[in-house]
């Protein structure tokens, strides 16, 4: 998976390793450069500060614009034969891509049995942080084998980091199988 904001990530592109991020501090596992002291704002200042991380998130997505419409462009031939959009993630990222899989149906009356949704953890994960379960590569792998992924689906990669091991297990599997991987990250290239 590559780490910008958003990115399309077909089966035969280079995908960094864990050990290649442990060089240097995830910025999501970092503290704010910009907001060091978050804690003690006043309340107006801490709206603004909200406010402006949030201006700073759509920044990202509109830098991306292009690799998300290549994403889209990619996925729309997999789709009109009926692949499925396979969500992988873990912790909140997860719990992200599960609930989008679960809105599908409601919202846009997509075929429940089209979107899935595979969260480090299993469906207890959902409710309860379950420690180590993003760790896992080959868990990531065994999960996403399990749902018969195939050259017709499209899997989307969350994970802020852009390297949680469960998710890179799954990335793997995903290209073996033929599938669109998709990878979403927080961290900037």
């Amino acid at each position: 998976m590559t780490h910008s904001a958003a990115s399309a990530a077909s089966s035969s592109s280079a995908a960094g390793s864990a050990s290649e991020l442990d060089a240097e501090p995830l910025l999501t596992e970092s503290p704010s450069e910009t907001h060091p002291d978050l804690d003690r704002y006043p309340v107006p200042a801490l709206v603004d500060a909200f406010i402006d991380d949030q201006i700073h998130a759509l920044n990202a997505v509109k830098a991306a614009r292009r690799r998300i419409a290549a994403a889209v462009e990619a996925a729309v031939p997999r789709i009109a034969v009926g692949g499925r959009l396979v969500y992988v993630g873990a912790g909140t990222s997860g719990r992200l891509g599960v609930l989008d899989s679960v809105e599908l149906y409601p919202t846009f009356s997509w075929p429940k049995d089209r979107a899935i949704g595979l969260l480090a953890g299993g469906q207890q994960a959902m409710f309860e942080a379950v420690e180590g379960a993003e760790d896992s590569l080959e868990q990531g792998r065994l999960d996403l084998t399990g749902v018969n992924v195939t050259a017709r689906d499209v899997v989307i990669l969350l994970a802020a980091s852009g390297a949680t091991p469960y998710v890179m297990g799954a990335l793997e599997a995903a290209r073996a199988a033929g599938a669109l991987t998709i990878g979403i990250a927080n961290n900037p290239a």
